[in-house]
């Protein structure tokens, strides 16, 4: 992750929020990161209810974890609305 992390930063146009960019600096949409992420999970044999939206679950957790405030997670997650302060 920290990888693609770096890649991003390079790859993204100033300004866009988005976690997953396309070589043309270009916001990967929703569906298609679901998509290959069905993919993968089912290629490891893992099923169920497993998806985007636990990935983004476990990275709020992990975050908790590292001492990330919920405004900080929030505003990375893509729901900050000004409700839990300024981070």
């Amino acid at each position: 992750m920290l990888r693609w992390i770096s890649w991003r930063e390079q790859l993204a146009a100033a300004g866009e929020p988005a976690m997953f960019v396309t070589w043309k600096s270009e916001r990967v949409q929703h569906a298609t990161v679901g998509q290959q992420i069905k993919k993968l999970l089912n290629k490891a044999g893992i099923s169920g209810q497993a998806g985007l939206h636990q990935f983004r679950h476990t990275m709020a957790e992990l975050m908790l974890e590292e001492g990330k405030t919920l405004p900080e997670i929030a505003n990375y997650l893509g729901h900050y609305n000004g409700l839990l302060g300024s981070g």
